[in-house]
Order: structure tokens, then sequence, then C-alpha cells
């Protein structure tokens, strides 16, 4: 049994000059914080310096401070609601606090009003004035974790909870950026334990090429600097951003449209068959076996040759890349227009991919920090990681061959922010043009290595206009 003392900064609760010893306690995070009999949180503290209120006379005000107009009424002061100072304090906004908060069994919070004290068997909080609170902290301040017999979810399962946890920690503060993937450790190891393989980069491993589709979730998100936090994360990873982070939360992770994510009614299949991460520690293939079964099929082994030598020089290998292969093409003659709708369920502001004649080919979702209208230069190219193919009579001699081999999923029509590309023909029946809607990359080469810069949906006409070729692509 333990009890562990959180407060703002994480700088007295792990030994920061001893690397090795960091190192242990930050992987330990879920079993530091679930395993603890009591959580105590100095809530109404603003830094490391403060005091805790209620341990010594006079540091914080009375209970219940009463009025007494005449011999028979008086008014009593009502001390604010937990969820009220969470919302308004620095421990909420603090990167490292986020974790520590979800993964306790009980927390008792110390307050400059009272205390109260919260219970993962409890549905609302007790205060110190012995009364329960009529108000919980809601349905949307814990995700839901799936209840199973064994304990395990799939992927379908935990990939909403990713997203959830993802969407509210990205947009804490942390002192040390270089912190950022340290304090998402034990959620990251929860997710890890429970639907199976690793994590890289902030990334899970057996659903990596669905990972990858992360956007800004506001108009906030901005490059890491390097110089600043001491480390480098490749472009590809959330973590190399500064600000909300979010995703489609439609994706059918599989076949199987009654499945937990199968009402989204949005089937999506990889056009990746492997990726390799190179990287200080030398090559490795990212393993997705804990991935869904896709119909049965296994998925086909890369054509890429890597070279295995770990003495191979390069001028970037401090900043990792990942290797794949897959379908580019330059976006010559188009732009960038930023849109006034916003994308359901993130509330993401778009830009609308258009060409010299204004006709809409795609929506972008990317970084915000950038003017109304922007050109996109020869150095950019949009590389296919998702289609949705939803006729099996789609796979005529017009259309884009798949890399992967797998054939066509029968799914109902969907058709994401009512885009209909100005391109097609009248003679097309409106069925037709709700059918394989691809989920491009769009990044921009440096030399022989590129970074990303966003996600682009496109329909498949618009996209075999550009005429994309299969390519090696390295991305840092």
């Amino acid at each position: 049994m333990g009890v562990l003392l959180a407060n703002n900064f994480s700088a007295l609760c792990i030994v920061q000059d001893d690397i090795t010893a960091k190192h242990g306690q930050i992987m330990q995070m879920d079993a530091i914080y679930s395993q603890a009999h009591l959580t105590i949180v100095a809530l109404s503290s603003q830094n490391s310096e403060s005091k805790l209120p209620g341990v010594s006379q006079g540091s914080r005000s009375p209970i219940r401070a009463f009025a007494k107009v005449d011999p028979n009424y008086g008014f009593a002061s009502i001390p604010p609601q937990l969820g009220e100072l969470l919302d308004s304090s620095v421990y909420e906004e603090r990167g490292w606090t986020f974790q520590e908060r979800l993964l306790s069994k009980r927390c008792l919070y110390l307050t400059d009003f009272q205390a109260y004290f919260t219970c993962s068997t409890l549905s609302n909080p007790i205060r110190e004035d012995g009364l329960t609170e009529i108000f919980g902290l809601g349905e949307a301040d814990r995700p839901k974790w799936p209840e199973t017999q064994n304990g395990t979810w799939t992927w379908e399962q935990g990939f909403r909870n990713y997203v959830w946890l993802l969407q509210r920690y990205t947009t804490r503060k942390l002192s040390y950026e270089k912190d950022i993937i340290n304090a998402f450790s034990g959620l990251s190891a929860i997710l890890q334990h429970r639907c199976g393989g690793s994590f890289i980069y902030g990334l899970p491993e057996s659903i990596f090429d669905v990972a990858l589709l992360w956007f800004p979730g506001d108009n906030s998100l901005v490059r890491r600097q390097n110089e600043i936090t001491g480390q480098t994360f490749p472009s590809w990873s959330w973590a190399a951003w500064k600000g909300k982070v979010s995703y489609l939360e439609y994706y059918n992770l599989s076949d199987n449209t009654e499945d937990y994510l199968g009402y989204l009614n949005f089937v999506i299949h990889p056009e990746i068959s492997s990726f390799h991460v190179e990287d200080t520690s030398g090559y490795r293939l990212i393993d997705r076996s804990a991935m869904v079964n896709f119909s049965g099929q296994e998925r086909p082994r890369s054509t890429l040759n890597f070279a295995q030598d770990s003495n191979q020089s390069r001028s970037y290998t401090s900043r990792p890349i990942l290797h794949f292969q897959t379908y580019s093409a330059t976006p010559i003659g188009l732009s960038l227009r930023r849109q006034n709708f916003q994308i359901w369920v993130s509330g993401t502001v778009g830009f609308d991919l258009v060409d010299t004649e204004s006709i809409s080919h795609g929506i972008f979702l990317g970084s915000m920090d950038w003017p109304e209208s922007f050109c996109l230069n020869s150095d950019m190219e949009l590389i296919l990681l998702f289609r949705n193919i939803s006729s099996p009579d789609r796979s005529g001699p017009n259309s884009l061959p798949s890399l992967t081999g797998r054939k066509p999923h029968l799914n109902t029509s969907f058709n994401p922010y009512g885009y209909r590309s100005s391109r097609r023909e009248d003679s097309e029946s409106e069925s037709d043009w709700k059918w394989s809607l691809f989920i491009l990359m769009l990044i921009e080469w440096t030399g022989d290595v590129a970074e990303r810069v966003g996600i682009v949906m496109m329909y498949e006409a618009d996209y075999l206009k550009l005429q994309p070729k299969v390519k090696d692509i390295q991305l840092i």
C-alpha cells in the first residue's frame, strides 16, 4: 500500500539527474498510480513552492462562512464544486497530472476551501463537511474502458480510448517539451497491456497506419522547436507538434460492420504492406501482428530491401526515418484554400484542395498556421495511405490497383463532409462518386527525405488525374 503526494511539477516526484532511475520510474507510472492506496492532490497549488492548504492553521478559508441576519435567518456560503475547482486549477493544465488522475483509484484533493475525496467506485465526490456532491465529474471526465471477460481489448475498442486520451492530453502544458511522450507513458502502458503491441514515438505499433492519420484538433498546432526540446521527434508523430491533436473517429478497423466501430459505416483498408523505422538503434520492422485480421487475409510481405548495416553513415541518422512503399503523385497546379466549414466530430477548420479554376479536388487537414490560400510547390507529393472501396465492381481497368492485393469490400455509401468533386461528369450517378475515397498524406521533400505536412481526403478519379506512381518513401 502506498500514498502519493501529487503537485504540479514532476521534478519533486522523479529523480531528474539520474537517467536510469528516471526512465525506470517513468516506465512504471501506470503501476505506481494504479496500485497506490491514495493519491493526495494539492489542487490549489500554483507551483512546487505552494503550501498544502489545511495543514497549518489559517492556510485556507472557512469551510462554510455564516452570517446571521436576524434570530430566525442567516446566509451560508456554499463551497465550490470539485469540478469547478479542477477546471480553474493549474493542476488540470499540466501534462504529467493527466495520467496521474486517470490512473489513481482514490484521490484526496486539498483546496483553499476544504478537502474532496473521489474513488473509482463512487459516482460523486465526498466533501470534508460530510456531504456528497450532487454533481459528479461526469462521464466525459474519463475514458470508457471496455468491459471484457478476460480484461483484454481489441484495437477497435482501444482506438477510441486512444483518441479520447490524446485529444485531452495534447492540450496540456509541460515544463520540458521533451517529456511529451514520457508524460503519456502510463496511459500508453495500459493500452499496450490490454490491446497488445508496443508504441513507437507515441503511435500504437499494432495500428500504426491508422495512428498516422492524426491532424490538428484546433487552430493552435505548431511544430515543437528541436533546439528547445533537446530531443528530435519525427514529423509523422503527433509528439513533434504542439497543440491539440485529433482523429476522425468514424474509421472502422475491420471488415465486420457490426463491430465496435461498425456503426460508423466507413470501412478503410491499408495500402501499405509494411513499415520500417530507422533510428539510432538501427532498422526494425513495425510489428502489426496484433492488428485485427482483414477478412482472414495475411498482409503481404514488403518488397522493399533495407540495408541492415548498422555502420551505414547518414547525415540525418539523429532523426527517426520511416521507410515504406506506396503510390505518390505531385499535386501540380493545386492550392489550399481555407474553408469556413468544420469537420464533424473534431470541430477542426479544414482547407479545400483546389485547382487554378477554384474547382475542389479534396479536403486537407493539417497545420492551421498557414495563410488563407497556399500554393503547393513541386517538392510536395500526395502519398496513398488508405482507401474506402465500397463497391466490388469498382476495381476495373480505370481503378488504381491495390498494392496489398486485397479485394474491395462491399460497404454502404458514405460521403464525409458532403464533398463531391466538381470534376465529375454529369453522366455519373450519385452512387458512383461516393465510392473509393482515398486517404492521403501530403509530404514535402528535402533531398532524399520528406516531412509530413498533413492529411488529405480525395476521391480516386481526382487522384488518378495526378498520375500516381509507386515510390519508396523516407519520412523523417
